[in-house]
């Protein structure tokens, strides 16, 4: 399947790649090199999603040697792990077939407490670029790809001794992850709130099912295993994601302690909905100086019953949020005013059809303003994101949203609705 004459440069992948892209990359590497040529030593060049596409993947690879990682509309709702493996033909390779329950595990919304996915989120959290990423992540992998590494196929026997390198290395790798905690708590003095949090993963890591997730007691093992300087190595390795952990919990607790200070409103609704109302809270960038990233997970937390959360950043960039089980049909509504409102205040064209409004993803002639939902529910509405940086900040403020929001809320979630609110 080698593209001819094509040698791979670069790996395009989103701003912040997820769990998902980087073992599918990992693969594409160790594996990859027939297909695509050069793949081994291709620079990740993190792509900006609003930027539209102009061509498919494929002819991106074809006449640039450029390899897209679950980025472009050929991408949407395929796992970048399994996909890889089929094109490498290493689905049945078990070691590959790990990497790639992993990710389906990740693309699913379902983490485990300090999982090679956890670790990801939480090295991104605190701005560590793509490349270190992996480079923090090959660590584990040169490990866990050791030829002489041969994956345990169940649990031994009672009184069974094993001989030679077995994956998962189950008992020491917990006692391993404790003893170097305590020797990083021992050169730190973080929050007391933050310290326990983190303490509670260390614990709930050695206590998983390694097997099925990857995580970081099981590469402290198997660093201890394959290195010479093993602990030493496992501990290089692990305190960049302890130091990331407390810093995440550290604006967790300021996120909360935003939210605290807020008032959800309540807005009145069309008779389409049962409840009658629905709850929105607002945070501008006021309350929000600092780019919190955790403001959505805080809310959740407090179990405010939110069923919309609006998010201005400091650059002025605006994300609405679906809290609940909403009706998408309401959410797209909202998008489809919002966009409008947004074109009109822009002085630009606006001549598009009731469905064409609704479009997941960016719309032509309104680029501020990415809808992105999940399967059939909508989750957000964004005018940029950490993962969409580059987009223009909306003409709108935070109260015109808010306008619109209540105004579109009391039509049902129609043409006919639709229509009604343009009259008004």
């Amino acid at each position: 399947m080698t593209l001819q004459n094509t040698i791979a440069k670069k790996v395009v992948t989103f701003t912040e790649p997820r769990i998902d892209d980087y073992l599918g990359l990992e693969i594409a590497r160790r594996f990859g090199d027939g297909i695509w040529p050069g793949i081994k030593t291709a620079l990740i060049a993190p792509r900006d999603g609003s930027r539209p596409q102009k061509m498919s993947t494929s002819l991106y690879f074809r006449h640039y040697g450029q390899l897209w990682l679950g980025i472009g509309e050929e991408n949407v709702g395929q796992p970048v792990a399994a996909t890889i493996a089929d094109l490498t033909d290493t689905s049945s390779n078990r070691k590959v077939k790990m990497l790639v329950d992993l990710a389906n595990t990740a693309t699913t919304g379902k983490s485990s407490p300090l999982n090679l996915g956890h670790c990801v989120y939480l090295l991104t959290h605190v701005g560590w670029e793509p490349w270190q990423i992996e480079s923090w992540l090959n660590v584990f992998f040169d490990a866990f790809f050791n030829p002489e590494l041969t994956i345990r196929p169940h649990q031994p026997a009672s009184g069974h001794q094993e001989t030679g390198l077995v994956f998962p290395i189950i008992d020491r790798g917990a006692r391993i992850l404790d003893s170097l905690y305590h020797r990083w708590l021992r050169e730190k003095t973080p929050e007391l709130a933050a310290l326990d949090q983190l303490k509670r993963m260390v614990n709930a890591a050695g206590q998983s099912q390694p097997s099925r997730i990857l995580n970081l007691a099981e590469g402290v093992a198997l660093l201890c295993a394959t290195s010479a300087n093993g602990q030493e190595a496992a501990y290089n390795w692990i305190a960049p994601v302890f130091n990331a952990a407390v810093r995440h919990q550290q604006d967790f607790v300021a996120a909360v302690n935003i939210l605290k200070k807020l008032t959800p409103r309540t807005t009145g609704c069309h008779q389409f909905l049962p409840d009658g109302d629905i709850t929105v809270l607002a945070v501008d960038s006021q309350r929000n100086p600092m780019n919190n990233r955790c403001l959505t997970a805080a809310a959740r937390y407090l179990d405010l019953n939110l069923d919309l959360l609006v998010v201005q950043r400091a650059t002025g960039h605006i994300q609405i949020i679906g809290m609940s089980q909403l009706d998408p049909r309401y959410m797209q509504m909202i998008t489809r005013a919002i966009r409008l409102e947004e074109m009109h205040s822009a002085g630009a064209q606006a001549d598009f059809s009731f469905e064409q409004l609704a479009k997941a993803g960016l719309l032509a002639g309104c680029p501020a303003w990415f809808y992105q939902t999940n399967g059939h529910t909508p989750t957000m509405l964004a005018n940029g994101s950490f993962t969409l940086p580059n987009v223009p900040v909306t003409c709108l403020s935070v109260e015109t949203v808010l306008q619109i929001i209540r105004s579109i809320l009391r039509q049902p979630p129609t043409e006919e609705g639709w229509a009604d609110w343009l009259k008004g």
